[in-house]
């Protein structure tokens, strides 16, 4: 893993696990550094996904702009000199429903493959039936 971090290759995982074990195995495996901002998208609509989607672009933005602040939404920062370089890169997981979403909707699929280029590591649940 630390080679593939080292030539700063994208990587892409599937697995069948719930959320929270994925990320824990992301960070297990060294698949994820621990100065990783994790993003997840865990959603019930095409709708929400792409809600959630730009939710996480605006806060991509903001991190980049003011060195990784605020962390999230709402979140009042009082030395901004604190944070900066706390995130060196940036994951996304994301649930097998919105995965399905993402991909049999031509508008969530242009906004996902726009998105790819911000992330090192990507974490894609399986879709549960």
């Amino acid at each position: 893993m630390i080679d593939l971090h080292k030539a700063d290759i994208k990587i892409w995982m599937l697995t069948g696990d719930k959320l929270e074990t994925a990320e824990n195995i992301g960070y297990a495996t060294n698949l994820m550094a621990q100065e990783t901002k994790v993003f997840k998208v865990n959603t019930s609509s095409p709708h929400e996904t792409y809600e959630k989607f730009v939710k996480i672009q605006e806060k991509i933005k903001l991190i980049k702009e003011h060195g990784n602040a605020p962390l999230s939404m709402g979140e009042v920062v009082h030395d901004i000199s604190a944070l900066i370089n706390k995130f060196t890169s940036f994951a996304l997981i994301i649930d097998g429903d919105a995965i399905t979403y993402t991909f049999n909707n031509q508008e969530l699929k242009s906004l996902f493959v726009k998105m790819i280029p911000e992330f090192r590591y990507f974490i894609l649940l399986e879709k549960r039936i």
